[in-house]
C-alpha cells in the first residue's frame, strides 16, 4: 500500500529507522485509512466482549521461561498445550523452529504473542498478514507502554499481535493513548482460549484507529455517530461534553466522523501535532531557562499569526517577574474528536490536558492576569492559583489554508487557544 506520507519530506528519517528496528521495509505512517489487516473503523464491528478480555493477567513472574521448572499452576496453561491448541486451528507446527527449551513451562504474554503470530504469518501471507502502516503506527507511537521489558526475540511478535489486533493488553489508564502487556507474566487457560479464538476467527479480533488505538464497540455513548470511531480508553464524558465550539455548530458544519471522511490522516496528525506542541511549550515553563527566544520562535510558529513577538515578549517579562514554574503530566489532542466548519477553512479538536503551577505569584482567575502566568490570548483557570493539579478539557481553534485540495498551511487561532473554565471564558 503506498502511504502518501512518505512524500513529507521531514518525516523521513523515521522510514529510515523503523526498517533498521524492524528490517523490513515499512511503508511508514500518517496517512491511511484505518483499514488495518482487513479491520474496519465501524464501532458496530463484530468482536469479543470488550469487559476484562484483555489478553493479559495483572500477576507477577520474574521467572526465566527457558530454565522454568514443569510446575505451573491449575489455570494457566504449558506451551506445548498452548502450541497443541493453536495447531488445531491453523495446522502450523509453531514449536518446531521457536527455539524453545522447557515447552512444559507455563506460557507468557510474550510467548504466546510469538506462537501466535508466527501460526497467523504462516496462513494468512507472512508479511501480508498486518497492515504495515498501522504497524508502523503502533511503534512510532510506542504504543505498547511495557514493550522494553519483553526479550528482543518477542518485541516484532507483540508490536504485530498488537496490529492485527489478537493482543491489546491492558490500557494505561483513563485517556492514555499507550497499553501495558505484561510481557513475562503467564497467561491463563481463559485468556488462551480467547487469544486462539481471535487467530482462527478475524471477525473477533480487537479493532485499531488508523493511529493504533484500541476502539470501543459497546457502553458507547449517546452521540457515537458523530465520531469515526469510539477509543476504549477515552470515557463517554469526553464525547458527549458539549464544549463552547461545539455548540455553536450548525447543520452545515461538519461532526467530526463526516470530517474523517474528507480530511486526510496526515493532515489530521499534522494539525493535532501542531496543538499539542502549542500545549507542551505553554504549560512547561521554568522562569529560569525555558523563555528563550527559541521558545518563542518555536511557540509562535504553531499559530496561525506568527507575528507575536509583542505578545510573547510581554509573557517572558511578566513571567519571570512572577518566577513561574509550571508542568504538564498529560497532554492529549485527539484525531477522532476533530470538526470543520462548513467551508473548511477552521476546524476545532478537542484536547485534555492536566498540569500545574509548581511555584510563582498566581493571580486569581477573575483578575484577568492570569495569562502572565499560562501564555495565551485568554487564560482563567479558578484552579491555577491553589498550586494543586488543574484538569482541563476543551476545542482549540485551527486556522487552515488549502491550494488545489492540499492543505499548505495550518495554525492556531489567536483567540482560539483559550485555557479558561470561569466567567468570561468560552
Amino acid at each position: 500500500m503506498k502511504n502518501k506520507w512518505l512524500k513529507n519530506s521531514n518525516r523521513q528519517h523515521l522510514r529510515y529507522s523503523m526498517r533498521q528496528a524492524s528490517g523490513i521495509a515499512l511503508a511508514l505512517v500518517m496517512g491511511i485509512s484505518v483499514a488495518a489487516a482487513g479491520h474496519t473503523q465501524s464501532v458496530k464491528a463484530a468482536v469479543d466482549t470488550q469487559t476484562a478480555d484483555t489478553g493479559v493477567v495483572a500477576t507477577t513472574d520474574t521467572a526465566n521461561q527457558t530454565t522454568e521448572t514443569t510446575t505451573i499452576g491449575k489455570n494457566q496453561i504449558s506451551i506445548k498445550d498452548f502450541a497443541s491448541q493453536v495447531q488445531k486451528v491453523t495446522g502450523k507446527d509453531v514449536l518446531k523452529n521457536a527455539g524453545i527449551k522447557n515447552t512444559a513451562a507455563a506460557t507468557t504474554n510474550e510467548i504466546a504473542a510469538y506462537l501466535l503470530n508466527e501460526a497467523d504469518s504462516a496462513v494468512n501471507g507472512g508479511e501480508n498478514s498486518y497492515n504495515y502502516d498501522l504497524y508502523g503506527y503502533v511503534k512510532y507511537f510506542n504504543r505498547i507502554s511495557d514493550i522494553r521489558n519483553a526479550g528482543d526475540k518477542y518485541k516484532e511478535s507483540l508490536y504485530k499481535c498488537f496490529t492485527k489486533g489478537i493482543m491489546v493488553g491492558k490500557s494505561d489508564g483513563t485517556y492514555s493513548s499507550t497499553r501495558k502487556f505484561l510481557p513475562k507474566t503467564k497467561i491463563t487457560k481463559d485468556e488462551a482460549k480467547k487469544m486462539i479464538n481471535r487467530l482462527k476467527n478475524k471477525g473477533k479480533r480487537f479493532k485499531l484507529s488508523y493511529d493504533g488505538q484500541v476502539l470501543r464497540i459497546i457502553n458507547l455513548p449517546k452521540n457515537y455517530k458523530d465520531y469515526p470511531y469510539i477509543l476504549a480508553s477515552f470515557p463517554n464524558s469526553y464525547y458527549e461534553k458539549k464544549m463552547w465550539y461545539t455548540k455553536q455548530r450548525t447543520k452545515n458544519d461538519l461532526t467530526p466522523a463526516k470530517t474523517a471522511k474528507l480530511m486526510s490522516d496526515e493532515d489530521k496528525d499534522l494539525i493535532c501535532e501542531k496543538v499539542k506542541k502549542n500545549l507542551e511549550l505553554r504549560l512547561n515553563i521554568d522562569y529560569r531557562k525555558s523563555l528563550t527566544s527559541d521558545w518563542k520562535e518555536e511557540l509562535s510558529n504553531t499559530y496561525r499569526d506568527t507575528s507575536l513577538n509583542r505578545s510573547l515578549n510581554a509573557y517572558v517579562k511578566a513571567a519571570k517577574a512572577r518566577k513561574i514554574v509550571a508542568s504538564s503530566s498529560q497532554i492529549v489532542v485527539d484525531p477522532s474528536s476533530l470538526w470543520t466548519d462548513k467551508g473548511g477553512s477552521s476546524c476545532y479538536v478537542r484536547v485534555y490536558t492536566k498540569f500545574r503551577v509548581k511555584s510563582g505569584q498566581v493571580p486569581s482567575a477573575k483578575s484577568s492576569l492570569q495569562n502572565e502566568v499560562i501564555y495565551g490570548s485568554y487564560t482563567a483557570l479558578k484552579n491555577l492559583s491553589s498550586k494543586k493539579t488543574v484538569t482541563f478539557m476543551d476545542e482549540i481553534k485551527v486556522n487552515v489554508s488549502y491550494t488545489n485540495g492540499k492543505m499548505t498551511s495550518y495554525g492556531i487561532d489567536w483567540g482560539g487557544d483559550s485555557l479558561a473554565d470561569v466567567i468570561g471564558n468560552k
